[in-house]
């Protein structure tokens, strides 16, 4: 399948252009990247025409984050020198971090919904009260 981002839609958002050396990479890249992110959407057949602009703007991103910093650098010091690594693997590689995972579902109309616990305690009394009564418990009888 196609990647979800052409090797201009690269350049156009990198300030050094790719040379004859860099392309291959730049287009596994685009290839192993646009594989994630079917994946991570759950739409192996996702093509380049259909998918929203967002989609195609990460595919990029995520591209130039490992051509630009493979080592996955998020700091450097000159005196004395030293680095830093991130421990978070998504700073080095292609793997989506949450923020680009959730604007991704967003981005195809899928939204990752989930409930929250309250901290107070709500028992069946307290739904009774709160409805005014009604039982709204279609498993047991009401008389």
């Amino acid at each position: 399948m196609l990647p979800l981002a052409t090797l201009e839609d690269l350049q156009a958002r990198r300030p050094i252009s790719i040379d004859e050396t860099e392309r291959p990479r730049a287009e596994a890249l685009l290839e192993d990247v646009s594989a994630v992110i079917r994946d991570a959407l759950g739409l192996p057949g996702l093509a380049i025409e259909t998918a929203p602009p967002l989609v195609r703007v990460m595919t990029c991103r995520i591209v130039l984050r490992v051509l630009d910093n493979p080592g996955g650098f998020v700091s450097e010091q000159m005196g004395s020198y030293s680095y830093r690594r991130s421990k978070d693997s998504t700073d080095a590689g292609i793997l989506l971090s949450d923020t680009e995972r959730r604007a991704l579902m967003r981005s195809v109309g899928k939204v990752l919904a989930g409930t929250t616990r309250t901290p107070i305690g709500i028992d069946d009394r307290d739904r009774a009260t709160h409805a005014g009564g009604v039982n709204h418990d279609l498993t047991t009888p009401s008389y």
